[in-house]
């Protein structure tokens, strides 16, 4: 299924046409243990809101756009640049309670803030890229996600910690340091918040996921180094659902690595794209319908 194809059916075009959850595109059926299904399989790197609004990456082209029904351009954001307002090389995104649309600007080494109509509002983070040498600045961070307080939390990849914001950028705490021991980190790619309030924190250079309290005390870890079964390779991207699931995108792997609450370890899912190409899943959203939408890569043939 062709970008163009895809987005006729998605976010705002779903919500349109009420046809969200309807069997409208391939879905992979859920396993016996009741995880959730994959909607689609793209390249192309979307990310929905609760209300179906659907945004799109573009880290090559440096911009964000927010895409109407039948894959029109709403507005974008961004062109390469080091001013506010401007991105380079954004590499993920997630949207508050209001709608205000958080872009984690790899390059320039911040959390860029827009809200719904595309309008600049804020820089998030002392970055080091503007020269900032304390523990509070970012760098080179990854990924984000947002609490249902509306607190952010950042992954900052060459720094191996997280840091907590609030909305106006005001840190709130930072915690994780360099090593393999239980709660240090290495290299840590992405993080998501379960029900709990709990961060599960991606730790792409120890091939595993460690998990936090929300004031960062370290509470317990899953995965490892390995290709058995329950192994990670290189993990990359993380969603948590409402029954505690964990689901994992392994890159090398090329599938979705899916463990329990406990974390006991589930059949992965191995996602293709729809002309039956495999797939190198990068990044995972949920869709408005609680499926999971895919950005990836074709495996080589």
């Amino acid at each position: 299924m062709n970008r163009r194809d895809f987005l006729k059916l998605s976010g705002q075009g779903l919500a349109a046409l009420g046809l969200a959850g309807s069997g409208c595109l391939p879905q992979t059926p859920p396993s016996s243990g009741g995880v959730a299904s994959v909607l689609a399989v793209s390249e192309e790197y979307l990310v929905f809101d609760p209300e179906g609004v659907t945004y799109e990456l573009r880290p090559s082209e440096h911009k964000v756009l927010r895409l109407g029904a039948f894959c029109t351009p709403v507005w974008e954001v961004g062109g390469l640049g080091t001013e506010h307002g401007e991105l380079n090389y954004p590499v993920a995104m997630d949207v508050d309670s209001q709608g205000r649309l958080y872009v984690v600007d790899l390059g320039n080494s911040r959390i860029e803030v827009y809200d719904k109509d595309g309008n600049y509002l804020r820089q998030i983070g002392p970055s080091r890229v503007e020269g900032a040498t304390d523990r509070s600045y970012l760098n080179y961070c990854r990924h984000i996600d947002i609490d249902s307080q509306d607190r952010i939390y950042v992954c900052d990849s060459a720094d191996h910690q997280v840091h907590v914001f609030d909305t106006q950028g005001d840190e709130i705490r930072e915690f994780g340091e360099f090593g393999t021991e239980a709660g240090e980190l290495n290299y840590p790619v992405a993080v998501a918040i379960d029900s709990s309030g709990n961060l599960h924190v991606v730790d792409k250079g120890n091939a595993r996921v460690q998990v936090y309290a929300p004031d960062g005390t370290f509470l317990r870890s899953y995965g490892d180094y390995g290709t058995d079964r329950g192994g990670l390779q290189t993990p990359r991207a993380i969603l948590i659902d409402a029954s505690g699931n964990s689901y994992i995108a392994d890159s090398a792997d090329a599938q979705i690595d899916v463990f329990g609450s406990d974390g006991s370890v589930k059949d992965p899912i191995v996602p293709t794209f729809a002309d039956g190409r495999g797939a190198h899943p990068m990044h995972l959203s949920w869709t408005p319908d609680g499926s999971i939408y895919v950005t990836a890569l074709p495996a080589s043939a």
